[in-house]
Order: structure tokens, then sequence, then C-alpha cells
């Protein structure tokens, strides 16, 4: 059984800023993430000669994202980031499953068919938004009605 817990802060909370600092690079990491695996997907790539449609997994985008020096891997924990590109990796398989169900159904009457167009590649964030940010449970410790995180996580 899996257990979760939503933790919703305000503002006048004292850990509001980090929070919102920690939530702004989950955007961040999502959104360079993103760019890379469209790239790879929907260009060739110059160095690798990638075949148009390439989909890499999470251990060979983080390779990618520790190379191009625009991810700097402890601003946030590995978990975090682990979560993150989870996230991303469902919205692509949703995206892929919305595509092959399009191309069965393409060929039906507009009125009898299930999707209303082509469906579209993942989209990037907002500049100024914000991304959920995801705890696993070996990054916390609860005792009693605390939550105790680690000293690293800065909170």
């Amino acid at each position: 059984m899996q257990l979760t817990h939503r933790q919703l802060i305000r503002k006048t909370d004292k850990n509001y800023k980090f929070i919102d600092e920690a939530c702004f690079k989950a955007k961040n990491i999502y959104n360079t993430a993103l760019y890379i695996i469209r790239q790879l997907f929907c260009h060739q790539d110059a160095g690798n000669h990638t075949v148009k449609g390439y989909y890499i997994n999470n251990i060979e985008l983080e390779k990618r994202l520790r190379y191009i020096n625009k991810f700097n891997a402890y601003t946030l924990s590995f978990n975090s980031v682990q979560q993150v590109f989870k996230v991303l990796n469902k919205n692509f398989l949703s995206f892929f499953a919305l595509v092959k169900l399009w191309n069965e159904v393409k060929h039906l009457p507009d009125d009898i068919r299930p999707l209303k167009g082509k469906p579209n590649i993942p989209k990037y964030l907002d500049k100024k938004g914000r991304f959920q940010l995801n705890y696993t449970t070996n990054q916390f410790k609860i005792k009693g009605n605390y939550i105790h995180f680690p000293k690293k996580e800065g909170i």
C-alpha cells in the first residue's frame, strides 16, 4: 500500500521561500529535460546522428543534462530530480498511447472519433511558473506529528 500526504504551504510559512525556490528549480529541470527529449524526438542530433523519433531513458537524459552543464545535479536532491523525470516520462508515455490510438481511429468520421485531433507533444511549463515537488519516503523521517528533512534539503 502506498501512502501519500499533500501539504499546502502558505506564503506566511517560514519555509515558503525555500519550497518556492525548489519548485522553481524543479520546473527548470522539467523544461530543460523536455527540451532535450524534444530535440532528439523531433530533429536529428548532430553529435550522435540519431534517427528522428528517438526517445531516451532517464539515465541517458541525466547524463546529457550533466554534460550540457545547464543542470546542476545538486540544486535538488537526486530523488526529487528522478521524480521530475518520472512525471515527464509519464507525459510522454501518454502522448505515445494517444498517437497510437489516433493512428487507429483517424479514418473514422469526426462525430464518432474519440479524439478531436492529432495529439500534440508535451508542452513546456510557464517560464515564471512552478512544478510540483515530490519527495520519496527515503528523503525524510516522520517523528510524531513532524516531518524531518535532511539538512542538505535546507528546510
